[in-house]
């Protein structure tokens, strides 16, 4: 149905369109926002949590693209996220599927703060 280019109204054309629309809208919002979180965030909610002004995680936190674990492209933001981090922190990532706990999310810089439960 993506590749046929259909535009139904549950098609996965419109569920990419509206992710990705609301990934730059958090991205270019002037508005604060805040990202609390307090267990796994992993894919489309990754697009989510960083670009915010504020993202607070704890040591429940987990940080995990697991479409990168089984092969396939990380997409939403995590391709941008992953190709703006240090080094080859971001490349390690999209190609391993690493996880990270919230302590190493601060320290690479893709969370604000670190906060206990």
């Amino acid at each position: 149905m993506f590749y046929a280019g259909k535009n139904s109204k549950d098609s996965n054309l419109e569920v990419v369109c509206r992710m990705y629309w609301l990934c730059y809208h958090i991205r270019t919002c002037k508005k604060t926002q805040v990202a609390l979180v307090n267990g796994t965030s992993m894919g489309g909610g990754l697009s989510l949590m960083v670009p915010m002004k504020f993202s607070v995680v704890t040591e429940r936190t987990v940080f995990a693209t697991p479409e990168a674990g089984i092969g396939f492209h990380t997409d939403c933001g995590s391709s941008y996220m992953h190709s703006q981090l240090p080094g080859h922190l971001g490349e390690f990532l999209a190609l391993t599927g690493t996880r990270l706990n919230g302590k190493e999310l601060v320290t690479a810089g893709l969370a604000n703060h670190f906060v206990p439960s």
